[in-house]
């Protein structure tokens, strides 16, 4: 038997290792598949597409915020991967009933690599969490390296509209931001654990944001938005990929080529 803190600290007991998962967090269902725990995967939400055979191969059970907890008992888990920004404190209430449920909480590197050496624990697959972790230390650290020694780009990443709805500090994409030497302009507002907060377009004006982040998910915000916002905030805003800055884990593999193309854009332009 294990016991383990997960990254809220609960105390969550494995009594052996897992052999049916259900996994509620799109990123972390890929980091699963590429830390070779796919085959084992019984049930993922909708929004889990990555890798795209996923969804062919395993039950969809519904939403990050509204789980199919009935779907979920049927599937017999004998481990849930959840997250404390993805799901609700209700449905991991219902879901504890049915299997343990590690939850994760990760908005920045060194949580990611708690989360990854403790999926390595849990599933018996230590020495292929180190050595994925080996991957991404190294893919991460040759994208910080482009862009650490530069002064930094201010800029405004949105999620959301009608309200606007920025990443704040306390995000993965703040930490993501700040690897490619782009600081949150949320930053002069002293929002330390604020994650999403609510911004009207007084605040946005504010601000003064050297350039406008408007990603393509969870709102999808497209080009044309785009030039209607740079017209109404006369500040330069471009759609960026959102998987790219907010997935985190093993997307980074894809998308680091990307990312990298981002800030040079960003970087050449508006510094």
């Amino acid at each position: 038997m294990l016991q383990i803190n997960d990254q809220i600290g609960r105390s969550v007991e494995i009594r052996h290792k897992p052999e049916r998962i259900v996994c509620l967090v799109p990123s972390l269902t890929e980091l699963l598949c590429d830390l070779g725990l796919g085959y084992k995967l019984v049930g993922v939400t909708k929004y889990c597409v990555h890798p795209e055979e996923i969804r062919n191969e395993t039950a969809q059970i519904g939403g990050t915020k509204k789980p199919e907890i009935a779907h979920i008992e049927q599937l017999k888990p004998d481990f849930i991967l959840a997250n404390k920004e993805e799901n609700t404190r209700e449905a991991i209430h219902k879901l504890e009933k049915i299997a343990p449920v590690y939850v994760s909480d990760i908005s920045n590197f060194q949580e990611l690599e708690a989360c990854l050496l403790a999926i390595g624990k849990i599933c018996g697959m230590d020495s292929g969490a180190a050595a994925l972790l080996g991957r991404l230390k190294l893919t991460y650290g040759l994208l910080q390296a482009e862009f650490t020694a530069s002064k930094p780009v201010s800029a405004l990443y949105l999620i959301w509209q009608k309200p606007f709805m920025a990443a704040g500090t306390d995000t993965y994409i703040s930490w993501m931001l700040r690897s490619i030497g782009i600081s949150n302009a949320l930053e002069q507002l002293g929002d330390e654990g604020m994650r999403y907060p609510r911004l009207d377009p007084e605040q946005i004006a504010t601000l003064k944001p050297q350039v406008i982040f408007l990603s393509t998910e969870p709102y999808p915000f497209t080009p044309e938005m785009a030039k209607e916002m740079e017209a109404t905030f006369s500040i330069p805003c471009i759609c960026v990929d959102g998987e790219a800055f907010s997935w985190y884990g093993t997307r980074i593999f894809e998308t680091a080529p990307y990312i990298s193309q981002i800030a040079q854009q960003v970087r050449g332009t508006y510094r």
